[in-house]
């Protein structure tokens, strides 16, 4: 009852906002028309000998009102100059609360948005749910593309993401006000990043409810969960964790080649894809020493190469990806 009544109450503030907003345009036009009109009847003759027209009046009108008022058309008799006080003291008082009115409008959406409270209205763009470790190579991707992006998320500073232009909406995800606001209705993809996976799970059930044809696209954090998650109506789960940001990307500009290399990595007869961090200063060979895996990429320096040897040099920071068959294979 009282989700209801709140409800309502929006509804009301709505209607009232659109409602005042329609009765000032009204008024605003109605000076304009009624003051045009009554000094073409009051003004026969212009200062300058021409007689007066519609187009003029108008003209003198729409100078007088934004007080620009360049003296070539001007009131010479008593009945133009009432019409001249009409204009002021209406036109004025109808224009000033026109200006507060757009003025409080951009204000208060100004507001909304920095505060990741913002209804948007966008289609075919990118919603991303959470923001962790993998985020910003994901926001950084995806915007090579041109793409619109909604990042939901509660605990990240919206105006801190709106200063790299990328949208925000602050809220729980599993609420539908919150997806709603994303435009999860007209969006192209869901992406789920840095988030436990049964919060994935969910979030994916309450995404295709809203919006049955989105692609839903998620990070897998437990790779026993991979089946689970496969199985729960998400179209994509991608079971690595630090390529997470590439992969993610990579599955919303074009999923094809990706899928089958996630199906081949997470199937039960398939490979595993691991990685191996390098703990103190070492290289790749000692790293590798005595282990069954293959190892088929070196993370080094912020970048993944694959031209390395077993002599490459790895940090404290840097790590290997390795690939080997499942158990039981």
């Amino acid at each position: 009852m009282i989700y209801m009544l709140i409800a309502f109450r929006k509804k009301v503030r709505r209607f009232l906002g659109v409602a005042k907003a329609l009765s000032l345009a009204v008024l605003a036009s109605a000076v304009v028309a009624s003051g045009t009109f009554l000094f073409y009847i009051a003004e026969p003759v212009l200062p300058d000998g021409a007689r007066n027209t519609l187009f003029s009046s108008l003209y003198w009108v729409v100078t007088t009102l934004t007080t620009v008022g360049y003296g070539d058309i001007y009131p010479s008799n008593f009945w133009a100059r009432i019409v001249f006080f009409y204009v002021i003291i209406f036109g004025l008082g109808v224009f000033a609360a026109t200006l507060t009115e757009v003025g409080g409008y951009i204000s208060n959406k100004r507001f909304l948005q920095l505060r990741g409270l913002r209804r948007f209205k966008l289609t075919r763009h990118v919603i991303i749910i959470g923001y962790g470790e993998n985020t910003n190579e994901l926001l950084e991707r995806l915007g090579r593309h041109d793409m619109e992006l909604v990042l939901v998320d509660e605990n990240v500073d919206p105006a801190v993401m709106m200063s790299n232009g990328v949208n925000v909406v602050s809220g729980n995800p599993l609420h539908s006000g919150v997806l709603r606001k994303a435009g999860i209705t007209e969006a192209d993809s869901l992406v789920i990043s840095s988030q436990p996976d049964e919060l994935a799970v969910m979030v994916a059930l309450k995404a295709k409810e809203l919006n049955p044809g989105v692609t839903v696209i998620a990070a897998c954090q437990k790779y026993e969960d991979y089946q689970i998650m496969n199985s729960a109506k998400i179209d994509l789960v991608i079971p690595v964790s630090r390529l997470q940001g590439d992969l993610l990307a990579d599955a919303v500009v074009d999923s094809k080649g990706l899928e089958f290399l996630i199906h081949l990595l997470s199937g039960t007869n398939g490979l595993r894809l691991d990685e191996l961090s390098a703990e103190t200063p070492t290289t790749v060979g000692k790293l590798m020493d005595a282990r069954k895996e293959r190892a088929i990429a070196v993370y080094k320096d912020s970048n993944f190469i694959v031209d390395f040897d077993n002599t490459t040099a790895l940090g404290p920071a840097d790590y290997i990806i390795t690939i080997s068959p499942k158990k039981g294979n």
